[in-house]
């Protein structure tokens, strides 16, 4: 009677160890694996500090190669952008977010839509980044596909939905 219980109890404590080290293992993975929130934030905060730092060739350096192929003009809507926002950039904070992943037999494709409020000393400005995480289907489409940005007072002019602005590079509001 007293074995039964005893291997009753080791039982129990052994399901305990084992369902505590799944919650380990799935803390450490995904400390590993960034979250959709975690990639718009860090990369907003690469656009920020390439902002106030004026880094045309940085900013580029964001694009996917197939971003930097599609794009019409792309030095043009750096520069743009660069000439939209005025004033010093105070803070920004990230809104709405999506994202999507298909995963098939030719691999897995991440993409990441993110909205955010850019606050200047002069103005305040919607930014929307469209941005392929992963990409194993096509490896150039991993990066920055599409910058918008816009006076937020002027968003509803641009756009209605932000498949409407999925456009390769840089588009700063303007027609």
């Amino acid at each position: 009677m007293v074995n039964r219980k005893v291997v009753q109890l080791i039982g129990i404590l052994a399901g305990l160890l084992i369902l505590s080290s799944c919650n380990m293992v799935g803390a450490v993975l995904g400390s590993l694996v960034k979250s959709d929130d975690q990639i718009a934030e860090d990369r907003m905060e690469q656009i920020v500090t390439i902002l106030k730092d004026h880094d045309r060739e940085a900013l580029k350096s964001l694009f996917s190669v197939k971003a930097l192929n599609e794009a019409v003009d792309i030095d043009s809507g750096i520069d743009y952008l660069f000439d939209l926002i005025s004033g010093d950039i105070q803070t920004w904070k990230r809104g709405q977010l999506t994202s999507n992943k298909n995963t098939g037999r030719e691999g897995e494709m991440r993409r990441v839509v993110s909205w955010h409020v850019v606050n200047t000393t002069l103005e305040q400005y919607k930014f929307i980044l469209i941005d392929y995480y992963t990409d194993t289907i096509d490896p150039e489409n991993v990066g920055l596909f599409t910058i918008f940005a816009c006076i937020e007072s002027e968003e509803d002019e641009h756009y209605r939905y932000w498949q409407d602005i999925m456009i390769a590079g840089v588009y700063a509001g303007k027609e």
